[in-house]
């Protein structure tokens, strides 16, 4: 089973959002950055090779940064409505031709490869993604962002707000209207910026999306460059946990948690707590921790992470652990 990321890196379409997608740092630094972290970690991490899609013109790498990382220049405007979509949103109709219509790095990909697709700017590997699809040959994989409990830094209050601002239509989506409106046992926001799955699985995912967010720009109401991505990606995922809106009613236990979905802290294995929330579940600090001054509250999670990181395959908003930091940041050993 071969293993292969996909990332985006867009930057000639119209951007309020920054993230990947702004100009705060050249094509070429970020592959090089990408490339060191995963030659760094190859013992723990294995053969990964990231396949960067861009609209950009960059300088080629040398024959060792290409073989963990390979550039794939996309002619944005070939994509349905490129002109009014936003990047975050563009890269799904991007990752869909990607799968659909493979490059010939990517031609011997079969059904049962392993595929992810993450943020390049904040998202950092740090297990052997393909023992994650070995294990869940049939979930989708994607990464927690928060809890779904009230003030676990207004995730889903940003949501109804992004909905809102992009004249986005809850009504058709009720899974995700329910998640957002009501009290639901699903214990937490989804984040798309790591996703994935076996590609037999992962590949319709990804149509789905893609179908969706021209569904919604197609729409005379829709806010040109107003981004979507992530209503969508949780409607799908919530939908992936139920057949019906009436079981997303039912005790945690009742939904389909590692047979159609793999999630992240606090549920699963995909990533560590993002920004290093613990959603009221951390756990137990060492002795010198317990009540540790402010001085000492970042180190002392710092700490911890790096404890826990072993039992996690990526890391999300969290400095110390992601990519851009591939020396420094693992210290005492870990690599």
């Amino acid at each position: 089973m071969s293993m292969e990321l996909l990332a985006a890196h867009l930057t000639r379409a119209h951007n309020p959002h920054g993230g990947d997608f702004g100009h705060n740092s050249s094509l070429g630094t970020r592959a090089r950055q990408w490339a060191s972290a995963l030659r760094l970690r190859r013992s723990r991490i294995g053969a990964i090779r990231l396949t960067l899609v861009h609209d950009e013109v960059v300088e080629m790498l040398d024959d060792q940064q290409d073989a963990a990382i390979v550039l794939h220049r996309l002619d944005v405007s070939s994509l349905p409505m490129a002109s009014i979509m936003a990047p975050n949103d563009l890269r799904w109709l991007a990752f869909e031709r990607l799968l659909e219509q493979p490059p010939a790095h990517l031609s011997h990909d079969t059904e049962d490869d392993c595929v992810a697709i993450v943020d390049v700017s904040d998202v950092g590997v740090i297990g052997n993604v393909t023992s994650l699809c070995e294990q869940h040959p049939h979930a989708i994989f994607a990464a927690s962002d928060a809890c779904g409990v009230g003030g676990t830094r207004g995730v889903k209050a940003w949501m109804r707000s992004q909905a809102s601002r992009a004249n986005f239509s809850l009504a058709t989506t009720p899974w995700l209207r329910r998640q957002l409106t009501q009290r639901s046992s699903v214990p937490v926001v989804f984040n798309c910026g790591i996703a994935g799955g076996r590609r037999g699985v992962f590949a319709p995912f990804v149509r789905a999306m893609a179908s969706l967010i021209r569904q919604h720009y197609a729409r005379e109401e829709a806010v040109a460059w107003r981004l979507v991505d992530m209503l969508i990606f949780n409607e799908l995922v919530l939908r992936r946990l139920a057949d019906t809106e009436e079981a997303l009613q039912q005790p945690r236990e009742a939904l389909r948690w590692n047979h159609s979905v793999v999630t992240g802290w606090p549920l699963g294995p995909v990533n560590l707590p993002m920004w290093a929330s613990f959603c009221g579940q951390e756990p137990q600090h060492e002795a010198s921790c317990a009540n540790p001054t402010r001085e000492k509250a970042d180190e002392c999670v710092r700490r911890l992470m790096l404890r826990m990181a072993p039992d996690f395959y990526f890391v999300h908003k969290v400095p110390y652990l992601q990519h851009p930091l591939p020396t420094r940041a693992w210290t005492r050993g870990y690599r």
